[in-house]
């Protein structure tokens, strides 16, 4: 497998891992924990749409262009948004374990998520190397 279609994939993997991180969260509902936010209204707010495309339909648009564009200025955004992103997952974990240590699912899942966020920064480190 080359580089491009490493990132590629490593995008789309972090894209369906942002998918089960909301699928645990509702799976806590079939066992009886209430999940509603305190205030809700039954409509999904607009911030919560667009956190769900920046993260997960972009990842996967990402995923998409990593196999079409060998441009060195897609290349470093790729490059940033990785490493932003990184520190994101970072960020969450840390949270995760914090408030949740007992939620097994979820700190594993998102384990993975910061793992495989390492070496997608890692991998067009690398790309990026290449390409200059």
């Amino acid at each position: 497998m080359n580089i491009q279609h490493r990132i590629a994939f490593i995008w789309l993997m972090i894209a369906l891992c942002y998918l089960f991180h909301s699928s645990y969260h509702f799976s806590q509902a079939v066992f009886g924990m209430d999940i509603k936010i305190p205030g809700a209204t039954g409509k999904v707010p607009v911030s919560m749409h667009l956190m769900r495309f920046v993260l997960e339909v972009f990842s996967m648009l990402l995923a998409l262009l990593t196999l079409y564009i060998k441009k060195k200025g897609f290349i470093l955004f790729l490059f940033t948004w990785a490493i932003m992103l990184l520190l994101l997952n970072v960020f969450h974990l840390g949270e995760t374990i914090y408030k949740e240590s007992d939620n097994i699912s979820q700190v594993g899942l998102l384990s993975f998520v910061v793992v495989a966020n390492f070496f997608l920064v890692l991998d067009v480190r690398k790309w990026k190397a290449v390409m200059s």
